[in-house]
C-alpha cells in the first residue's frame, strides 16, 4: 500500500467520505468495537468499503449494522455505488455481502470485488427483505 492510500484511509473527511464507529460501555469508559468506513473512489460516483470488528465481537451481527448505515449515508449522498475487495478466505465478511445482495466478480491480487448498486430502491436490500418478509 502505497503511503498516499494509507493516509486516505485513515485520514476522514466527513464531508466527502463516511466513518462510523460502535462502541460499547461495559464500564464508565467507551470502547470501539468496530469501525465501518466508505472512500469515494476515482470517479467519485461511488465508494470503497472497508471494516474492522473487534475479534471478541465478530459474528454479532455488528458489520452487517454498518453496512446498512454506510449504505444509506451512501445513497442520501447521491454515490451510485459502493464496493469492497474481500479476501476469498474471509467466508464471514463475503457472508454479509451475500446476505445483503452484492454482486460477486474477480477482484486485484486474487481478491473477491463485491459491488452494490445504490441506484433504484431507497432503502438498503436488507431492510427491503425484512418488510417483506414476516
Amino acid at each position: 500500500m502505497t503511503l498516499e492510500r494509507a493516509t486516505q484511509l485513515v485520514n476522514v473527511d466527513q464531508g466527502r467520505d463516511c466513518a462510523l464507529g460502535v462502541f460499547e460501555r461495559p464500564g464508565r469508559t467507551p470502547s470501539l468495537v468496530g469501525v465501518g468506513r466508505y472512500c469515494i473512489d476515482g470517479n467519485g460516483r461511488g465508494a470503497e468499503l472497508a471494516f474492522v470488528v473487534h475479534e471478541s465481537r465478530r459474528g454479532l451481527g455488528i458489520a452487517t449494522a454498518l453496512l446498512r448505515d454506510l449504505v444509506r449515508v451512501a445513497r442520501s449522498r447521491g454515490l451510485a455505488s459502493v464496493w469492497a475487495q474481500v479476501q476469498p478466505d474471509n467466508g464471514p465478511m463475503l457472508a454479509v455481502f451475500r446476505r445483503n445482495r452484492f454482486a460477486f466478480s474477480p477482484g486485484g491480487e486474487g481478491s473477491i470485488k463485491a459491488s452494490l448498486s445504490l441506484s433504484g430502491a431507497a432503502t438498503s436490500p436488507a431492510s427491503a427483505r425484512r418488510r417483506r418478509d414476516p
